[in-house]
């Protein structure tokens, strides 16, 4: 009998934990799916009233991408870049820039444009959008 009972003990401590577990986890995709964006908003608003970038600040971004050639082992890159001055980003609501993907020198083209925004703090977000559909 008392065998019965540790075993029966155990068990609950097992199926307790894992009901636990699972409940834990729930919880952290609700908090992490509600909460976490408004947390995110209210620290950039913070930061961009409280530490704007300077004036006088200018922000150089490039992105690059390698693709293999068609013509053997030879890559060839493609590429984009911008610059924003400080003075632009400290505008109420940031700033946007888009540009589109230079020609490569094999004639390739990468089919997407580029969005750059600029808060007042600094902080950069780019993303990339397909030109056709």
């Amino acid at each position: 009998m008392p065998a019965l009972k540790k075993n029966l003990s155990k068990s609950l401590i097992a199926v307790i934990a894992s009901v636990g577990g699972a409940c834990l986890e729930a919880t952290t995709d609700i908090i992490k799916k509600n909460f976490e964006p408004a947390l995110i908003s209210v620290r950039n608003n913070f930061e961009n009233r409280l530490s704007p970038l300077p004036e006088n600040a200018l922000i150089g971004l490039s992105l690059d991408f390698y693709m293999p050639s068609t013509l053997g082992s030879e890559t060839s890159a493609e590429g984009v870049s911008a610059s924003i001055p400080g003075r632009s980003c400290r505008k109420s609501g940031g700033h946007d820039i888009v540009r589109v993907f230079d020609e490569s020198a094999n004639g390739h083209r990468t089919n997407a444009v580029m969005i750059i925004h600029c808060s007042p703090s600094g902080r950069l977000s780019v993303s990339l959008a397909p030109q056709n559909n």
